[in-house]
């Protein structure tokens, strides 16, 4: 099974839900805006708990590892699926690229933040997360 949670949310998981738990989930973590997970004793007791048999974070806040691995901030929950597909799928070859820019968002500042930026053609969801897969951040 999986669990998405939101991120003011974590505590409140970790010290009630994770202890109920009777088998192990993969976790996902995170946050269509802010706040965003920070590291804490709550975040090193998942890491720690045998009941966490994998866990995805936006905006890493560990090294990642065979239990362990970070995503970029900002995707939208209704799209983990789609870019869960794309860390599924094997990393590609070459150098990894300094970033990417959205193929659509539904977030609030898009206007002024759309502004700022070159225009380009929007990428379908499964090939924007591919290029944020194989990007480094």
């Amino acid at each position: 099974a999986s669990v998405y949670v939101q991120a003011p949310f974590v505590p409140h998981f970790t010290s009630s839900v994770l202890p109920r738990l009777r088998a192990p989930v993969v976790l996902v973590t995170g946050s269509w805006e802010l706040p965003q997970v920070e590291r804490s004793n709550y975040t090193d007791a998942l890491l720690a708990s045998p009941k966490i048999a994998y866990w995805f974070s936006q905006n890493p806040v560990y090294p990642p590892s065979h239990k362990y691995r970070g995503f970029a901030y900002g995707i939208h929950h209704e799209s983990v699926a789609a870019f869960a597909r794309a860390l599924l799928r094997p990393a590609p070859a070459g150098p990894r690229t300094r970033f990417a820019l959205s193929h659509h968002t539904k977030h609030r500042m898009n206007g002024w933040m759309r502004e700022r930026l070159p225009e380009g053609p929007k990428l379908p969801i499964d090939a924007f997360y591919d290029l944020v897969r194989s990007a480094a951040f």
